[in-house]
């Protein structure tokens, strides 16, 4: 099972950089929100996994910020500071994402943490300017950590 886990974590890593890149978003919004959603399928019920593969859509909202060539997304507009832009992007992933599981499992510790660190994982990257290239697979990471998280 643990390299099962493995495996998806580094998918999931793989997937959200690939995903940022142009004309390439379905992977981000299509491929791993079906990755988390059947792995929490998998570990409960099949209805909750297909609930989460529409909860991890989430990831949509986006965290563009406004520039002479964007209009940038929702959260980008209210914010303007890439940090909390992705920060608090972040912990919508984390909320929104495991939101049915946590409704059907009652694991609210797990799901506050499990938001704190999206968010956490979002706003540093930028905080810091650490270059996308690496970072945005950290931020996959983060996402993947639900293999070991949901049981």
């Amino acid at each position: 099972m643990i390299y099962l886990q493995l495996a998806i974590l580094l998918v999931c890593a793989e997937l959200w950089y690939q995903g940022g890149q142009p004309k390439r978003a379905w992977m981000r919004d299509v491929l791993l929100t079906i990755i988390a959603g059947t792995w929490i399928g998998w570990r409960t019920v099949w209805w909750i996994g297909i609930l989460s593969i529409g909860s991890f859509n989430i990831v949509r909202v986006g965290y563009g910020i406004p520039d002479a060539t964007d209009e940038g997304s929702f959260l980008g507009r209210l914010f303007k500071k890439p940090w909390l832009t992705r920060g608090v992007a972040g912990l919508l992933y984390g909320l929104v994402g495991l939101l049915p599981y946590v409704i059907y499992t009652h694991s609210v510790c797990i799901y506050i943490g499990y938001a704190i660190a999206n968010a956490i994982v979002n706003g540093m990257g930028e905080a810091l300017a650490i270059h996308h290239k690496v970072w945005d697979r950290v931020r996959g990471l983060t996402i993947g950590l639900l293999t070991f998280i949901v049981r």
